[in-house]
């Protein structure tokens, strides 16, 4: 096989592609991220400042390209009746076990791929 290493170039064309593509994510995960608080029961602002975190932590961890990291509509549910349950003071904490758990099925390649 050919060993050439591919260079990727980035024209300013290509970077304002980029930019445009990250604000229409962004603005589409704004109201994703409002609803899912209103779910939940917590302040909006809430929602806002977890999928920015998320958004800056995941690609930094190791994140797949073209993945959006955001709020999960799938787990808003079971975090809801944990909220209505317990409060909202035990959503951090399950918040990090599931991280846990889902960095366990990462270092033990239990994660089925596509």
């Amino acid at each position: 096989g050919n060993n050439e290493s591919s260079t990727t170039t980035t024209t300013p064309s290509t970077r304002i592609q980029e930019a445009l593509a990250g604000l229409t994510v962004a603005f589409s995960l704004l109201s994703k991220a409002i609803a899912c608080s209103a779910i939940v029961g917590v302040n909006p602002l809430v929602g806002l400042w977890s999928s920015v975190i998320m958004g800056i932590t995941a690609p930094l961890i190791g994140s797949r390209a073209g993945v959006i990291s955001g709020t999960a509509a799938v787990v808003i549910v079971p975090l809801s009746a944990l909220t209505v349950t317990h409060g909202v003071e035990y959503m951090p904490l399950c918040i990090i076990l599931s991280a846990i758990l889902q960095g366990l099925f990462g270092v033990f390649n239990l994660a089925k791929t596509a």
